[in-house]
């Protein structure tokens, strides 16, 4: 490690946990891959946040869900906290197929509304914004695995 990067790391291990909350609601998906042999995919979702899971419900026949469902979190440290999303489809019968997911690391999100080691409220995200803000990540990449 060089003398810049070292700094760096030095600051972020000395660095305060920034506690927050989570809100995340009308969350949707585009294109997804069809996953049943007739019709489109069932999906839901498996929404992971530090050591927490929730789930959304079933949305039927569709390639472009839309879920209306509210999905909040508490955050013990939003600066190294990461969210995953995985995107399953539903199946009656069989294992339910997983179909993509993304990761996003909130501090990209909300860098911006840190200051002295405690979050500032940062209201809502616009759709816009927030796609902006995970397309210009790198660490934020869509992975899609469809057959």
């Amino acid at each position: 490690i060089e003398a810049d990067g070292l700094a760096v790391l030095t600051r972020i291990i000395s660095s305060p946990k920034v506690p927050g909350k989570l809100w995340l609601s009308n969350l949707r998906a585009k294109a997804l891959p069809r996953a049943d042999r007739l019709g489109d995919s069932d999906p839901y979702l498996r929404v992971f946040l530090e050591d927490q899971e929730q789930r959304t419900e079933v949305i039927m026949d569709t390639s472009r869900p839309v879920w209306e469902e509210a999905l909040f979190f508490e955050v013990e440290d939003v600066a190294a906290a990461s969210l995953i999303i995985l995107v399953f489809d539903w199946n009656e019968y069989d294992a339910h197929k997983f179909m993509c997911m993304t990761r996003v690391h909130l501090a990209e999100l909300v860098s911006d509304a840190i200051e002295g080691g405690s979050l500032q409220s940062v209201g809502s995200i616009s759709d816009s914004e927030l796609l902006s803000k995970i397309t210009r990540s790198e660490h934020s990449v869509p992975i899609r695995n469809g057959d």
